[in-house]
């Protein structure tokens, strides 16, 4: 009787080589899924990312350029209404240098150019010594002064030191 060996065998060792090469066909084909799988799911949250990056800048960039026409607006309305303020002050002085239980028509005046302004919230007019002449706010005004603020004193010195001697 004659001894087999399966390794002698050539129909065993065809099988063993068939399963070795069947197992390195499915690895290969299951390292192929995966990368069919993943590498456009990867592609994709990349773009994906990419776009919202892009928008969120459109976004950032339109809101700052909104933000610039509001500030560049709120200027110019304080600009205006410094003037008309200026110009009203000049015309009737004696309206606004009157004592403060006289200032209800500058009050009123005050309050009409506030009232058209949804960004203004007051408006109000100081002496040059610092005391509150008339407010928008409230009517008869307060009795405020602001004249030891540091602010008030540097800013009339700066006006001091440059006024002609």
């Amino acid at each position: 009787m004659p001894i087999h060996h399966s390794s002698l065998d050539p129909h065993a060792a065809a099988g063993a080589i068939a399963k070795s090469h069947f197992r390195l066909t499915r690895r290969a084909f299951r390292l192929a899924l995966v990368v069919v799988v993943t590498a456009p799911c990867i592609f994709l949250t990349l773009l994906g990312w990419q776009d919202r990056l892009q928008a969120a800048r459109e976004t950032a960039e339109r809101a700052t350029y909104v933000g610039e026409e509001h500030a560049e607006k709120i200027f110019d309305i304080d600009a205006v209404l410094a003037e008309r303020v200026l110009d009203t002050l000049r015309t009737h002085a004696d309206v606004a240098l009157a004592s403060h239980s006289r200032n209800r028509p500058l009050y009123e005046f005050l309050e009409q150019l506030v009232h058209g302004y949804g960004q203004v919230d007051a408006l109000s007019v100081w002496t040059a010594g610092g005391r509150l002449l008339a407010t928008s706010i409230s009517y008869p005004t307060p009795n405020l002064s602001i004249a030891d603020r540091l602010d008030f004193v540097d800013d009339r010195n700066k006006q001091l030191a440059s006024s002609p001697a």
